[in-house]
């Protein structure tokens, strides 16, 4: 097996269109320009050698990683005995504009006390590694095409550069003490002339964010880990259009060598609460109103509002799945994949989920507007028409449509959240009794066909003998009652049967259909964490959220999954839904701390 950094050692920069994966050792493994769903420029994340990098060429170098404070900046400390020690910063400018008309990607070099000769390797690969393009050569860039599109790499005065064998460029610097430079990298998306004028784009970057972070509210206790989770969403948050992608990458595999990689670089519909939740959450309510109208539009454009599972970040059907073979995979995990077959599921939750999103948004200050409203009563009525109806369920199994318990939870959300809002959506006696009536005839299918009263257990489908991790989210749905004993005994079955180290949960123990293993998935560990909170064991969800910050990297970024001993981490990287669930956990901590410690609780 090839060798591969681990998953956890890469950091994540971006610039609100797409994002790069940077390696502890300060290679560009991973870009898509000009999107997140564009195809690679670098790709080496999953192909050693066809891939494509940007790296550092220091292999004998002692390297230490770093985020510079609130920001998007990466700082790399190098010191190489033979060549000298010298600081590295990425970073890609942020582009808070409709159209972008051409991204940019810095790597600012500073030498330290003494002299140093520093090297890159410099080695485009673009369209998933299938093109090796022909480099220009120019007085102060390398200059190639990406189809249509030039990209140029601007270099300093003093570079030396010089193609290898292999095809890659080799790039030195040789520079003296206390001396400052910058390579950039500049792909323009919508612009015949370069906009890199040799501005300062590390301060520019470094501005933007610590004026975003300014703008939110973070609780003292957590501030570091949160600031970071709430950069990540933005980052992986679409600018033009409000989408927020499940990951920026594609294809990292949840079992190494197995065949469970997935292309993550779209948006789940579902994901809608989750996300609206994170952003308010911590005071970046303008990023919760973009995710909403993204997904208003998204319904505006399917005409019979039969929603499918997951959509592009521009808002249309999802690709279809397409083996791109050609690559050997991380850790050669195969197949690689672009587009995700999910897109040709149905998932019957999805109605319920955007109907609590839009509850959750006006209860938290966002107006109801009349589309809105007419919007809300016809994702009703589709869950009056669908409830009964199979589906996929909740984690996209590939075993046919099953009657899933989660998802008829969801219609149950769906119509409760309705009957909440009955005063703004000016509801009639006669639609609240017709809106009652089906939200108890659910409640009553779901404990008829899906509940175990000898075991206490929600099945995950009529019919199944085992359960998954959505039942603990049934008491934060509020379908279950915290203070039934039924809720703690179904939740203490849940976690018995899936917990890993008392704390990392399997979503279930079943055949899916899927070939192959997988590992703890990060989110149900919040939910649990969250669901304890709810149960009043507020010091246990404390104590379980903090022996996970401990095995967290440095960076403090989270993937999808974990092997549950070596605590390595699985599957796309980082995972929006990771960070947005360690939001929800650290806030239900403060929130039930707070409830615990007021004189009138």
């Amino acid at each position: 097996m090839r060798s591969f950094i681990p998953i956890r050692d890469y950091l994540f920069i971006g610039d609100l269109y797409s994002a790069a994966l940077v390696s502890n050792t300060g290679s560009i493994d991973w870009l898509c320009w000009p999107n997140f769903d564009s195809p690679s420029l670098f790709g080496k994340l999953l192909d050693n050698e066809r891939g494509g990098r940007f790296a550092l060429d220091h292999p004998q170098a002692n390297i230490q990683t770093q985020y510079l404070g609130d920001t998007a900046v990466l700082e790399h400390i190098v010191d190489d005995p033979t060549t000298g020690s010298f600081l590295v910063h990425d970073c890609m400018l942020p582009q808070p504009i409709q159209q972008c008309p051409s991204h940019l990607l810095c790597r600012n070099v500073q030498t330290l006390h003494q002299e140093a000769l520093v090297r890159f390797v410099f080695d485009p690969r673009p369209n998933f590694g299938q093109e090796h393009p022909v480099m220009q050569q120019e007085q102060d860039r390398l200059r190639f095409m990406d189809g249509q599109t030039m990209v140029d790499l601007i270099l300093p005065p003093m570079a030396e550069v010089r193609q290898q064998p292999s095809g890659s460029w080799g790039i030195t610097l040789p520079l003296s003490a206390h001396q400052r430079c910058a390579l950039v990298l500049e792909y323009r998306d919508h612009s015949p002339f370069s906009c890199y004028t040799g501005q300062d784009i590390e301060s520019e970057t470094t501005e933007f964010w610590q004026q975003w972070v300014a703008r939110g509210r973070y609780p003292t206790s957590r501030r570091a880990q949160l600031v970071r989770s709430a950069i990540t969403l933005k980052l992986m948050q679409y600018y033009p259009t409000g989408a927020l992608v499940a990951a920026p990458t594609t294809s990292l595999p949840e079992c190494i060598g197995g065949g469970r990689n997935w292309d993550y670089r779209y948006v789940w519909i579902r994901d809608a609460t989750s996300t609206i939740y994170a952003f308010l959450t911590l005071g970046h309510t303008e990023e919760a109103k973009h995710f909403l109208q993204y997904m208003e539009r998204v319904l505006r454009k399917e005409r019979d509002w039969n929603l499918d599972v997951i959509y592009t970040i521009e808002g249309n059907r999802a690709p279809t799945e397409k083996i791109l073979d050609h690559l050997s995979g991380y850790q050669d995990s195969v197949p690689v994949r672009e587009g995700n077959a999910a897109t040709e599921q149905f998932q019957l939750d999805v109605y319920g989920a955007l109907i609590d999103a839009i509850y959750y948004s006006i209860r938290n200050g966002i107006e109801l507007t009349d589309n809105t409203r007419s919007m809300l009563l016809r994702l009703a009525e589709h869950i009056r028409t669908k409830w009964q109806q199979p589906d996929h369920g909740f984690w996209e199994a590939r075993i046919g449509p099953q009657q899933y318990t989660y998802s008829k939870v969801m219609c149950w959300v769906g119509i409760d959240r309705i009957l909440r809002l009955n005063t703004e959506l000016q509801l009639d006696a006669n639609q609240q009794e017709q809106f009652h009536q089906l939200l108890e005839t659910i409640r009553q299918w779901i404990y008829t066909h899906c509940f175990d009263a000898r075991r206490n257990i929600f099945y995950q489908f009529a019919g199944a003998l085992h359960h998954d991790a959505t039942t603990i989210l049934f008491v934060l749905l509020q379908f279950l009652d915290r203070s039934d004993p039924l809720t703690r005994s179904t939740i203490e079955a849940t976690r018995n049967e899936l917990t890993s180290n008392n704390i990392l949960l399997y979503r279930y123990h079943a055949d899916d259909g899927i070939e192959g293993n997988e590992g703890v998935f990060l989110l149900p560990t919040f939910w649990l964490i969250s669901a304890l909170c709810v149960l009043g064991d507020t010091d246990q969800a404390e104590a379980l959220l903090r022996w996970f910050e401990g095995i967290l990297p440095a960076s403090g970024l989270m993937a999808e999954e974990m092997e549950p001993t070596t605590q390595e981490y699985l599957g796309n990287f980082p995972q929006a839904f990771s960070h947005i669930g360690y939001i929800m956990a650290a806030s239900y901590i403060q929130r039930y701390r707070n409830r615990a410690s007021s004189p009138d609780r």
